[in-house]
């Protein structure tokens, strides 16, 4: 089940990605600078929880492709700031808002208190179950 979650939400991620001719992770790129605004790369990786290396050559692409720009700090020349270009931002407001994470959340929150209270109790024990696993 949850697998099916998970793979759905990617698949319909994608699809909207391809949409606009971008990757899922590129879209994620994309929200998060029109959300924060400039950000370090390291900042950037965190919050979509990839490597520095990956969202690198992520960025060179959307940079490529006059979507993202880096930026240089005047006072530190080593320190470079992420940001959204014109079209970057033209690109984000047309993208959708909702994301799955997003979707998951709001579907648990039309659950009643019950079956979210045993929603709850499952997962916790599910989640028990694979730590002592992976522990023995």
């Amino acid at each position: 089940m949850f697998l099916y979650i998970y793979s759905e939400g990617r698949r319909a991620s994608d699809e909207v990605a391809a949409k606009f001719g971008l990757t899922g992770t590129q879209v994620a790129v994309i929200k998060v600078l029109y959300t924060l605004g400039e950000v370090s790369l390291s900042q950037l990786s965190e919050e979509i929880r990839r490597k520095d290396s990956t969202v690198s050559g992520i960025i060179d692409r959307l940079e490529r492709d006059n979507i993202v720009r880096r930026e240089r700090s005047d006072d530190d020349r080593r320190v470079v700031t992420l940001a959204l270009t014109a079209k970057g931002n033209d690109l984000a407001r047309k993208l959708p808002r909702v994301s799955p994470l997003v979707a998951l959340r709001d579907s648990i929150a039309e659950l009643t208190a019950a079956e979210q209270a045993d929603l709850f109790r499952v997962m916790s024990k599910l989640a028990d179950n694979v730590t002592r696993r992976i522990s023995e």
